[in-house]
């Protein structure tokens, strides 16, 4: 069970690094595309542009080195959560949005899929959370 914690944890971490990463190589599309969303003040636009990238490379990092895993998964799920409500309420209201979760390295438009991705990615924090670093671990490391 180690074994699928530590990949589950290095995966989660991986995805979340590279979400971070690839929004912050292109903020101006990715604060755009929260506007599209149609539901984020314009004032709030350019800081949450910028911090959600931050606390996704710094979770990504956290997670892949197993250091305060538990407190990491709580933020990857409630930022997932939020992510997953925002991109529920804009495929409720029609029309086409472009997806930016992973910055420009994937052209899509938000769909069930995402949702979908989502919750596996919540599923997978909450057994980091409940099972521990798993392998591979800083601190687990023979």
């Amino acid at each position: 069970m180690e074994l699928v914690v530590g990949c589950a944890r290095i995966a989660l971490g991986g995805v979340m690094l590279l979400a971070g990463i690839s929004k912050a190589k292109d903020l101006a599309r990715f604060e755009d595309a929260v506007g599209s969303f149609g539901f984020v003040p314009e004032s709030l636009r350019g800081p949450l542009s910028k911090s959600v990238p931050t606390l996704e490379i710094a979770l990504g990092a956290i997670l892949l080195s197993g250091l305060a895993y538990r407190a990491a998964s709580i933020v990857a799920t409630a930022m997932l959560a939020a992510f997953t409500v925002a991109l529920g309420v804009r495929i409720r209201r029609g029309g086409e949005a472009p997806c930016a979760c992973f910055g420009s390295l994937f052209e899509s438009r938000v769909g069930p899929s995402h949702i979908l991705r989502n919750a596996v990615l919540i599923g997978i924090s909450a057994l980091v959370f409940f099972e521990g670093p798993g392998v591979l671990a800083v601190g687990n490391l023979r």
